[in-house]
């Protein structure tokens, strides 16, 4: 997938989310576009054609680590 293609940029780098218990990952703005949008970082960047460095990360915690916090 072509960098532009991504929903959320910055600085022209397309922005993902890394969850910082499970370190599965999701493509910024495809939250509404995947049901399952978090995956294991070596499967969605052959996915998505994309290397680590070409993308700006955030660190923060999924929904379904956030739940198990919570029980």
């Amino acid at each position: 997938m072509n960098r532009n293609d991504f929903l959320v940029a910055l600085f022209g780098r397309p922005v993902w989310f890394h969850c910082k218990q499970c370190h599965r990952v999701m493509a910024g703005g495809t939250e509404e576009s995947f049901p399952d949008m978090w995956q294991e970082e070596a499967v969605a960047m052959e996915a998505w054609r994309v290397r680590p460095e070409d993308l700006w990360w955030f660190d923060t915690v999924c929904v379904s680590c956030q739940e198990q916090q919570r029980s």
